[in-house]
């Protein structure tokens, strides 16, 4: 429960992440990108209320983003891409308020992109959406165009 990083990425590991999470859980930084890992997203993982980044990046993950997800509002990083994963995207969460990083690209999200929740922000600093044939939606200048800096981090 002390752990605060774990750094996984670029192994050949396999089986399905842990999913004994809780609010006594000190891990800020939780990454296992370019392994093996199949299976879908541990729910607990969002009981772990110091949780900044999330790297889960190209392994073979399957299901949809848990609800349970939705309320990590201290989450900065989110990385999901090359992944089964399906599904649509919450709409109006708290995952989305400190969100700096958002890459879901080839996976096999549907429904909706959630422009609202990044349009009059400065935060965003990557989004890649790319290779979700069924997600839809528009991208507006806002987003693309920050210029408040009243609006930053």
């Amino acid at each position: 429960k002390r752990l605060r990083i774990l750094n996984l990425n670029d192994n050949s590991l396999t089986g399905h992440l842990p999913d004994e999470w809780d609010e006594d859980n000190l891990i800020e930084d939780f990454e296992v990108a370019d392994n093996d890992f199949e299976g879908p997203l541990p729910h607990t993982l969002a009981s772990a209320r110091f949780l900044k980044d999330i790297h889960l990046s190209r392994n073979q993950l399957t299901g949809s983003l848990p609800t349970s997800y939705n309320n990590l509002g201290s989450l900065e990083e989110l990385y999901l891409d090359g992944n089964q994963f399906t599904g649509e995207l919450p709409q109006a969460a708290t995952i989305y308020d400190g969100l700096q990083e958002l890459s879901i690209h080839s996976n096999n999200f549907e429904g909706r992109f959630p422009t609202e929740n990044f349009e009059n922000t400065l935060r965003v600093k990557t989004l890649e959406l790319h290779g979700n044939p069924l997600l839809t939606g528009v991208i507006t200048d806002n987003i693309c165009a920050r210029r408040d800096p009243s609006l930053s981090y």
